[in-house]
């Protein structure tokens, strides 16, 4: 599906916000080997559904850009992004929404306030930045023009609370699934 809108739309770079499988298994592991054949950067941040072997073999692939509490710049934009703190493949641990623990939601705001830090320490404006769940968003706010996520799977559009002393205004884009259901499908 994303080598062709790659084609369709002459994309220039490919950003996912994780879950690019379901278990983070070995098998799910080689899927990622198509993302060579997309003839473009791909921009990626590590979800909950995604082990240190999904993100290794993303990493693998000649295009691909890991982000996990970096800054990289692609086609002029520079990006700014952090993986997931949490592996949760079998839905055992709260991972968002109406369920989501005070201990999570403490666990994703200190991760969005990681990557802002990082963005602060960067030597020029960051344009976009990636995190895997919408709740590590707000520490975001006022630091760059744009933020993405996904795990939810509900595509939304909102600005974040404007951050006090800053004039930047935060856009969060929340992409729905581009995907299948992976193996997921199959249970």
């Amino acid at each position: 599906i994303i080598r062709t809108v790659v084609e369709q739309y002459d994309i220039d770079v490919v950003i996912d916000t994780g879950d690019i499988n379901d278990w983070g298994s070995e098998p799910e592991a080689s899927y990622v080997a198509a993302i060579a054949q997309l003839g473009v950067p791909y921009v990626y941040i590590r979800g909950n559904h995604d082990s240190a072997t999904t993100e290794n073999a993303v990493r693998s692939q000649p295009n691909a850009i890991v982000l996990d509490d970096s800054v990289t710049t692609v086609g002029g934009l520079a990006i700014a992004g952090i993986g997931d703190p949490r592996f949760t493949p079998d839905k055992s641990t709260p991972m968002g929404g109406s369920e989501l623990s005070g201990d999570t939601a403490n666990q994703l705001i200190a991760n969005g306030e990681t990557l802002a830090d990082r963005i602060r320490a960067n030597s020029a404006p960051v344009d976009i930045a990636l995190v895997h769940d919408p709740s590590a968003a707000g520490p975001l706010s006022g630091l760059t023009p744009l933020v993405l996520a996904g795990h939810t799977h509900n595509r939304q559009v909102s600005r974040l609370p404007q951050a006090p002393g800053s004039e930047l205004n935060t856009d969060l884009m929340v992409q729905g699934s581009s995907g299948g259901a992976g193996l997921r499908g199959l249970e």
